[in-house]
């Protein structure tokens, strides 16, 4: 499978499946966008990637929940890479997410993966699908 030419947006790749999601698509031949809510996690992410030679790799730090922030990255990996033509919606776990047992939560500690997972995913399709339809 060949990327090239092709960009990558994979939210929550600073670290662990993210970052293997990433590094991956940058094998593969793709420009990468790193995306993480910490700015040094997705900068050390993005140089790892780039390291491999593979293909470029920018960091995108952002909060998938903030729809504003989501345009703004959308816009900027764009100027920096191209139009997005992958997106992998990975980010999950919000921060200082428990590990409690779900039978014994209670329903508002779960908004926080709502919103992550849900709204957050929602979020970053809406900002990219318009490209993507136009360029078929």
């Amino acid at each position: 499978m060949t990327l090239n030419g092709r960009v990558a947006l994979v939210t929550g790749a600073g670290r662990s499946v993210g970052l293997g999601i990433a590094r991956e698509l940058a094998i593969a031949g793709a420009a990468v966008a790193v995306n993480d809510l910490h700015l040094d996690r997705a900068r050390e992410a993005a140089a790892e990637i780039a390291a491999l030679g593979a293909g470029p790799a920018i960091a995108s730090p952002f909060d998938v929940t903030d729809y504003d922030a989501v345009l703004a990255a959308v816009a900027a990996v764009g100027d920096q890479l191209g139009p997005v033509d992958i997106l992998v919606n990975n980010a999950g776990i919000p921060e200082n997410g428990g590990s409690g047992r779900f039978a014994e939560s209670k329903p508002e500690s779960w908004m926080p993966y709502i919103q992550l997972n849900l709204l957050g995913s929602m979020y970053c399709i809406h900002a990219v699908l318009p490209g993507m339809i136009e360029r078929g």
